[in-house]
Order: C-alpha cells, then sequence, then structure tokens
C-alpha cells in the first residue's frame, strides 16, 4: 500500500511516523535552491542531507536495511520537490512491500 505522511508548507521541518513497523524520522531542510532530507528508523540514522528528486527513493539501497520506500511526488507534473508547495503540489509517500 501507498500512505502519504504528512507535510507543511514550511522550509524546515520533522515528521515522524510508523512505518512499516518501524518508527520512522523524516527531517526537511532547504538549500541552494534545492530540498534535501535526513531519515532515521528505530533510532538508526539511513541517510544524511540527500537531495529530494520527483520519484526517486530516499533511501534506495538495500543494505540499509530500511522496509518499504519514501519517494517525493509531484501532483502536477515531474518537477523536484519545494518547500512552498509540500502538502499540496509535493506529497512525501510511503510504500510498504507489498
Amino acid at each position: 500500500m501507498i500512505y502519504e505522511i504528512p507535510l507543511k508548507p514550511v522550509p524546515v521541518q520533522k515528521v515522524s511516523a510508523t512505518l512499516g513497523g518501524q518508527d520512522v524520522t523524516v527531517s526537511l531542510l532547504p538549500r541552494l535552491g534545492k530540498l534535501y532530507a535526513a531519515v532515521s528508523a528505530d533510532g538508526r540514522v539511513l541517510i544524511r542531507e540527500r537531495v529530494c528528486l520527483h520519484g526517486m527513493p530516499l533511501v534506495g539501497e538495500a543494505y540499509r536495511g530500511f522496509r518499504g520506500e519514501l519517494y517525493f511526488i509531484d501532483t502536477a507534473g515531474s518537477l523536484d520537490p519545494q518547500w512552498r508547495e509540500l502538502g499540496s503540489r509535493f506529497i512525501l509517500v510511503y510504500r510498504d512491500g507489498h
């Protein structure tokens, strides 16, 4: 299944949710015109300062041990996410492994 992670149109934010049985925290930070993410699961940092791209997995490497996948979707096209339209045009979704 695919789940939307609620975001607000603010430049710096942190959201936490239980996803796939994991306590997941996503931190977002804009820099140099791009949006960057850090993701941790069950208290373990999985990625730091990864650029957020439309349709590309945030935690794409299997060796990191993350169950499922997080990625941004542009609901009006195929642009990379910008903080001013988070939660409306740009949504963060989690897809479980099923």
